[in-house]
């Protein structure tokens, strides 16, 4: 299942990483973390820089910082 990590920057402004789920399929992932930042997007959340695509043991995961506040 994707996780979601959230740390407090200062008392308005806020940042998040989203992750998607290990895959083989980076199509499949891709998907799936176009869906959970479209989810986000919807609470508040503004995507901050590009997505980041990482291989471990020849399945992808991808993770997209995002930032609320100012």
């Amino acid at each position: 299942m994707a996780e979601k990590k959230t740390a407090s920057k200062s008392s308005k402004a806020a940042y998040k990483v989203v992750m998607s789920i290990k895959s083989p399929s980076l199509n499949y992932t891709a998907k799936r973390l176009g869906d959970l930042v479209s989810e986000e997007m919807q609470s508040g959340w503004i995507p901050h820089g590009t997505a980041i695509v990482a291989i471990d043991e020849d399945k992808y995961m991808m993770c997209q910082a995002m930032t609320k506040g100012s």
